[in-house]
């Protein structure tokens, strides 16, 4: 299936669309939004790609994640991509944006280029809030909540590091930052 995203040029200005296959091969630069989902108790919500997926299936990755499509701005997909994965319709107040993470890599498991703005958003729920997620098994194999340590714990070990999509000190940021924001309830903002 033909997903159009939102091309840009090197400063994160959207100049076109194109098949994200295509947007991939060719290295072109296109938005993505990310959303971390974490509780007050310092909780975080990882995904498990599920293992259909070409680029990393079976890793552990963030809350929900997707790119940007033409004509579309990065909250409204932060929305659509919660709901398309997890079955969960956040609300948009409580979605906070946490800026954005320009990202050049190569996703090893298909040799494609990853030429991306991130814009991150951060949903922190209420201690005894209770959310009902439905999967999308063609997206998601599995999810959990992880507390911040263990989470910063796995991602600096390099064998359980191997079970997470590789975005190396990315986790330790985010993780970071949701701490920060927790303990002074500050401005997310890398």
């Amino acid at each position: 299936m033909e997903h159009n995203i939102a091309i840009c040029d090197e400063n994160g200005i959207v100049i076109g669309k194109r098949d994200e296959d295509e947007a991939h091969r060719l290295g072109l630069w296109h938005q993505s939004s990310h959303v971390w989902i974490y509780t007050e108790k310092g909780n975080v919500l990882l995904q498990q790609r599920a293992l259909e997926k070409r680029v990393y299936p079976g890793l552990w990755d963030i809350s929900a994640a997707g790119h940007v499509q033409k004509g579309e701005s990065p909250r409204p997909t932060a929305m659509r991509e919660t709901v398309e994965e997890l079955g969960l319709t956040l609300n948009p107040n409580r979605l906070e944006p946490a800026g954005i993470r320009k990202v050049s890599e190569l996703l090893c498991t298909v040799g494609w280029s990853n030429n991306e703005f991130c814009h991150l958003f951060f949903y922190k729920m209420a201690d005894g809030e209770s959310i009902h997620i439905k999967l999308n098994q063609k997206e998601v194999a599995a999810i959990r909540f992880i507390p911040l340590k263990m989470f910063r714990t796995e991602v600096i070990n390099k064998t359980i590091a191997s079970r997470y999509v590789p975005h190396g000190a990315y986790y330790l940021e985010i993780a970071n930052l949701i701490e920060k924001h927790r303990s002074k309830n500050v401005s997310l903002n890398l």
